[in-house]
């Protein structure tokens, strides 16, 4: 094997490394995102009580 051979698959095997942790990097930055965007949605509504007396004959949730 002569020097430049052996160059040339360091340098693959150190492409490859950097596409990896750029690759993580990009994918824990969206995970992030969607998080802050899942904790950015409003809660739950609570829903009526069929046996509530108030708001039974008016749509008080329109």
């Amino acid at each position: 094997m002569d020097v430049s051979s052996a160059s040339s698959a360091s340098a693959s095997g150190l492409q490859t490394q950097v596409g990896n942790f750029v690759q993580r990097r990009a994918e824990e930055i969206q995970e992030r995102n969607a998080q802050q965007l899942i904790n950015s949605l409003p809660k739950a509504q609570p829903t009526p009580d069929p046996n509530a007396t108030v708001g039974s004959r008016i749509d008080v949730f329109a």
